[in-house]
Formats: C-alpha cells, sequence, structure tokens
C-alpha cells in the first residue's frame, strides 16, 4: 500500500478533484488512449519505444494518485472510444502529441 504524507493527500485531493468531473474524466480518457494505456509502447527505433514509455509512465502516475483499480481501468478502456468524438481528424505529429 502507497503511503502519502499531508502535502500528497493534498495533491491527491486535487487530481481527484480534477479528473473526477465529467469534463476530467473525458480528458483522463483522451490521455489514456494517445498515452499508451491501452497499446503497446513498442517500436522498431528503441529510442521512440523509450519515449512512448515516459508518456506511458505520466499517465500510470496519475492513475495511481486516482487510486484507479484494473478493473475499473478495464471499464474505461471500453467506454473511452466514445470520447474520439473529440478527435479533430488531424494527423498527429510523429510522437502522437
Amino acid at each position: 500500500m502507497i503511503s502519502f504524507n499531508p502535502g500528497e493527500k493534498r495533491r491527491v485531493a486535487l487530481y481527484q478533484e480534477v479528473f473526477t468531473s465529467g469534463a476530467g474524466q473525458k480528458v483522463l480518457a483522451d490521455l489514456m488512449e494517445r498515452n499508451f494505456i491501452f497499446t503497446s509502447t513498442q517500436d522498431s527505433d528503441p529510442h521512440e519505444t523509450a519515449f512512448r514509455e515516459g508518456r506511458r509512465a505520466v499517465i500510470l502516475a496519475i492513475l495511481v494518485r486516482l487510486k484507479i483499480s484494473p478493473d475499473q481501468l478495464r471499464s474505461m478502456e471500453s467506454h473511452g472510444r466514445e470520447y474520439s468524438e473529440y478527435d479533430d481528424g488531424g494527423s498527429d505529429n510523429a510522437h502522437g502529441i
């Protein structure tokens, strides 16, 4: 179990406040979709793989602070596709950001 100091508890509360709102849930779903939470980070270029792993690690840190369980994550994956309506249809740059 992760133990949080008082400052970290406040940080966790702020993350929960932001990401449990309707808009925050949509943003989190988009971040997970675009940052390799549901897809592989593997690429033929090891530097690209490392870069993708770094992006993924940031989202995983957010999920830890939100105390998202694996079951919740699976549910979010199945519902995440509904937020694709916000995709502007433009191509992402080489790193998908």
